[in-house]
């Protein structure tokens, strides 16, 4: 079963414990809850079979929608890739 998409609503309910947690919001998302209280979003994906984590930032910065969304800032390529 997919996982719940989060709201602002819950994620600011989401209270720090004495360790880190997260929450899935599907797709590889998730909202990382650090026990300071900080709330940071983290995608994962996989590239030649290797799992890689890419922080999209910290809550309430980055909303859920933009989370979600495209990349606003387009990506580089690689040093010497396709020149």
């Amino acid at each position: 079963m997919p996982a719940k998409k989060l709201s602002n609503q819950e994620i600011k309910a989401l209270a720090p414990g004495n360790a880190i947690f997260s929450r899935a919001d599907g797709d590889g998302l998730r909202i990382i809850v650090d026990p300071n209280g900080t709330k940071r979003w983290e995608s994962k994906i996989y590239l030649a079979g290797k799992e890689i984590r890419i922080g999209l930032g910290v809550w309430p910065e980055v909303s859920p929608d933009e989370a979600k969304g495209p990349c606003p800032v387009p990506r580089r390529s690689p040093r010497g890739a396709g020149s």
